[in-house]
């Protein structure tokens, strides 16, 4: 079972998230934030490996997609634990988006929102589960 914890401030969109969730044959949505730092408060992202997948959206109200990123990573190697794989979402495409960020390095794929499906899902779990770090449509 793939263990999704999805992350954004708009509540269409989670909804959304949630339905295809419930469509991806071996996936199951175990929580939901509507910011970086409730994501980071809530008991599932602690580090003991309760989440196998994350989707985070880049644009959050205060910290980002990329900085959560980037706590969720530290906080899983100090707690020694596998850490889920981290899909950072957005409505732009990823060449519309800043790349200056550290945070990068730490997210394991990129999807358009747009493109959220089961394959899209059951993709991004195969390919973070054997490191395959890749934007949709291609290596990034």
């Amino acid at each position: 079972m793939i263990r999704v914890f999805v992350v954004d401030d708009n509540p269409t969109f989670l909804a959304t998230a949630a339905l295809v969730i419930e469509a991806t044959p071996g996936a199951e949505l175990v929580g939901t934030a509507t910011s970086a730092e409730d994501a980071l408060d809530h008991h599932d992202l602690c580090g003991r490996g309760d989440v196998d997948l994350v989707l985070l959206d880049h644009q959050l109200p205060g910290m980002t997609g990329l900085d959560a990123a980037a706590v969720l990573a530290q906080r899983y190697e100090a707690a020694a634990t596998p850490r889920p794989v981290i899909v950072v979402m957005s409505s732009y495409e990823r060449h519309e988006l800043p790349t200056a960020s550290l945070g990068w390095r730490f997210v394991d794929r990129f999807v358009p929102k747009a493109h959220l499906s089961p394959a899209t899902i059951r993709s991004c779990w195969s390919a973070g589960a054997v490191g395959e770090a890749q934007v949709e449509g291609g290596t990034k």
